[in-house]
């Protein structure tokens, strides 16, 4: 096996589980923490996990499909995506820019549907397939939720992740991304409206506090 990434409570290594390309993802033990509390953190999370990403493959959304669980070692044993990450086709500019935003749209109002919300909903994790279908990985972040107002925050971390990257074309990206979610998530008024509320405490906040504002 040999390391992909290392991130702040989890690994993630690329290996073969028999003789299929695998992810294994490893959540780690914090040194700092107390043994018995660090075991507990890393099991609840692992569990959540893979209890989210059983749900969208029961529900039918493309996210990697899961091996393994071994939960003893804290690690989730998954399909290794092969395909374009969607951020790097941003960059050169594809043509079907606009349609990959509307199907993001889809896939984050199905994920929505379930009372999930993925918690870093970036085109950095989002992977084009070879069969032009979109799968959403790393879902570290996610939640059990159906507050409209955890459901605005995934909306509100999409457009900043668009106006960080491409402000040139965020407004029509996420006009496309918004029309997609309307199709298939009821709520989506009131969430939008909820994700433009957060927009505005956040600059207020900042504001009082005398920080740059980056909403």
């Amino acid at each position: 096996m040999h390391l992909i990434k290392k991130g702040a409570e989890a690994e993630i290594w690329y290996g073969r589980w028999f003789d299929l390309e695998a992810v294994f993802k490893i959540r780690k033990s914090k040194p700092w923490r107390n043994n018995i509390l660090d075991q507990k953190i890393r099991y609840q999370r692992t569990l959540k996990e893979f209890k989210i990403l059983y749900e969208c493959i029961r529900a039918g959304i493309d996210v990697p499909f899961i091996f393994d669980l071994d939960i003893e070692n804290f690690t989730i044993v998954m399909e290794y995506v092969k395909g374009k990450i969607i951020k790097e086709l941003f960059e050169i500019n594809d043509k079907r820019i606009f349609e990959f935003c509307r199907n993001i749209g889809k896939i984050t109002g199905k994920i929505h549907n379930l009372s999930i919300v993925h918690g870093d909903v970036t085109l950095s994790n989002m992977i084009l397939r070879d069969n032009n279908s979109i799968c959403f990985i790393d879902f570290g972040l996610a939640e059990f939720s159906n507050r409209i107002e955890d459901k605005g925050i995934d909306l509100l971390i999409f457009l900043r992740s668009l106006e960080s990257s491409f402000s040139k074309i965020a407004k029509e990206c996420f006009n496309e991304f918004v029309k997609g979610y309307a199709e298939v998530n009821s709520d989506y008024l009131k969430v939008i409206e909820k994700m433009e509320e957060i927009k505005k405490r956040g600059r207020y906040v900042a504001e009082r506090r005398k920080v740059p504002v980056y909403f």
